[in-house]
């Protein structure tokens, strides 16, 4: 009997030892879930007994998290063998960061009349909520940027996450750099905290011009003591190529631009590139046939930033021969850059407009050629251009206090060129009363001038009169003036009488 009762609990416990399902091992993905994410609980089993165990299955719960197919049937497992199973599982949204136990229940199919046997196991799982920052109110001290410019990066950290300790920002960008320090201290940010950030950066000498980003990186300490990292990007960011340019125009000049005359010419340097010009010098080049420097010929301008212009003067002799005409004149440009180093002389174009000297000379003079009081000439005007530019279009008209005009008022000339002068006349009646002398002959001549532009010259030319006895001294040259024709008849017969007394009467008596 003793062997008996032996023997059954020798064999019970051998049923007890070598039958039964176990976890040989577990793990989690990801290591650490967030709030409202998904994962999964991965659990290997083994058949830790010598014989197949049937109707094998796991059933799961967890406080806090929602599992989509939380019964899960593995079926038979031979002795040894094993079985790997995935569970799905979302953490709640409302969750807060912590640990947490999944706990699995695993059943089987005993043998015949034995309770039916069970193991309990449990996963911990850890949840954090998402370190998750962003940057809001961002504003960059100037746009757009070139290389090598300093500038600040302002913004407002916001952490929409957990908890973050010790937490210091930096960036591993090579085309931003963080001036004077490596990394920024930011402290202690709880959830929803958020804290304002002011970053001295430089763009690197060998940025790129475009669009560009700057990643930020946060190092902090999480609630469970871990080494974590957030990163925010700001952009855009606005990169343009280091450039330098001017732009040049003339502006007020004082005095007539004309042949022989002087002038200043105000001239305005504007820079118009990105980057600021040190040392500016600007020069005047000119073209030494119609013009002449009197003052310097180059003029320290100074320093000139982005879109900054300085005028500088020039003083210039105009060639007293140069004919009217826009000519061009230019300004060189000497300069370095913000580094100190000499740039290449930029050389840019003006212009000034030279107007033409419109002079005539005129001589006067009559037919008959004695002019005398109470007579009838024709009065010509010869006009000499002794200016630089072909008068065209042009006639002329006279008046004088000393003669009236018999035909017309007006006499059209034509072109009155450098080479050629050119005759106007006029029919005109010498007034009774004019006394012997120099009497002003005012003339207008009205003309179209080099640009097209009319315009008038006006002067004055003088008719010579002469008494009726110097006029009939011109040997019958004189005028058609009754008097001189009757002076002239007296003194014929005047001679006429001594001849006779003297020849004809002295031959009768004898």
């Amino acid at each position: 009997m003793k062997m008996r009762l032996f023997l059954l609990f020798a064999l019970l416990a051998s049923c007890l030892a070598f039958a039964g399902v176990d976890v040989s091992s577990y793990s989690v993905s990801p290591s650490t879930l967030r709030p409202g994410l998904s994962g999964s609980v991965i659990v290997s089993l083994e058949n830790t007994g010598s014989d197949t165990v049937s109707g094998v299955r796991t059933i799961f719960t967890a406080s806090g998290f929602t599992i989509s197919a939380p019964d899960v049937y593995v079926g038979d497992l031979a002795a040894s063998g094993t079985s790997t199973i995935t569970v799905p599982l979302k953490a709640n949204a409302d969750l807060a960061p912590g640990s947490y136990n999944v706990v699995g229940r695993i059943t089987w199919v005993g043998g015949a009349g034995e309770t039916s046997p069970y193991k309990l196991f449990s996963i911990p799982v850890n949840v954090e909520s998402a370190s998750i920052v962003q940057a809001e109110n961002v504003s960059i001290s100037k746009q757009p940027l070139i290389p090598g410019d300093a500038f600040t990066l302002s913004f407002v950290l916001h952490n929409t996450g957990s908890e973050m300790r010790d937490a210091v920002i930096s960036t591993n960008s090579t085309t931003f750099i963080l001036t004077g320090q490596a990394r920024v201290l930011l402290g202690d940010l709880s959830a929803a905290q958020s804290t304002p950030v002011q970053l001295p950066l430089t763009v690197s000498t060998g940025a790129g011009s475009g669009t560009q980003q700057l990643p930020l990186q946060i190092d902090f300490t999480d609630a469970f003591g871990q080494s974590k990292v957030a990163t925010v990007t700001i952009t855009p960011i606005f990169v343009e190529e280091r450039s330098i340019d001017f732009f040049v125009d003339a502006g007020k000049v004082s005095g007539a631009v004309s042949p022989g005359s002087v002038v200043k010419l105000s001239v305005n340097v504007k820079n118009i590139g990105n980057d600021a010009a040190l040392g500016t010098v600007a020069g005047m080049s000119v073209n030494s046939s119609v013009f002449t420097s009197l003052g310097p010929s180059e003029v320290f301008v100074g320093a000139l930033g982005p879109n900054e212009d300085k005028q500088v003067e020039f003083e210039l002799g105009i060639n007293g021969e140069a004919t009217a005409g826009y000519y061009p004149l230019t300004v060189t440009i000497d300069y370095r850059d913000k580094t100190g180093k000499r740039q290449a002389v930029v050389s840019k174009r003006v212009g000034v407009q030279v107007s033409s000297r419109d002079v005539v000379s005129v001589i006067s003079s009559t037919k008959p050629e004695a002019a005398v009081a109470g007579a009838r000439h024709t009065l010509s005007l010869r006009f000499f251009n002794v200016g630089t530019n072909e008068l065209r279009g042009a006639s002329a008209s006279i008046s004088s206090d000393s003669l009236d005009l018999i035909g017309s008022q007006q006499e059209y000339i034509g072109s009155i060129t450098l080479d050629n002068p050119e005759t106007v006349q006029f029919e005109v009646f010498i007034k009774n009363n004019v006394q012997p002398g120099a009497h002003e002959v005012n003339y207008t001549l009205d003309y179209v001038d080099a640009y097209n532009t009319r315009k008038q010259l006006s002067g004055v030319a003088f008719l010579q009169v002469v008494s009726p006895e110097t006029a009939a001294a011109y040997k019958g040259n004189g005028g058609t003036n009754p008097l001189v024709l009757f002076a002239g008849l007296v003194i014929l017969v005047v001679i006429a009488w001594f001849a006779y007394k003297r020849f004809v009467k002295k031959k009768t008596k004898q």
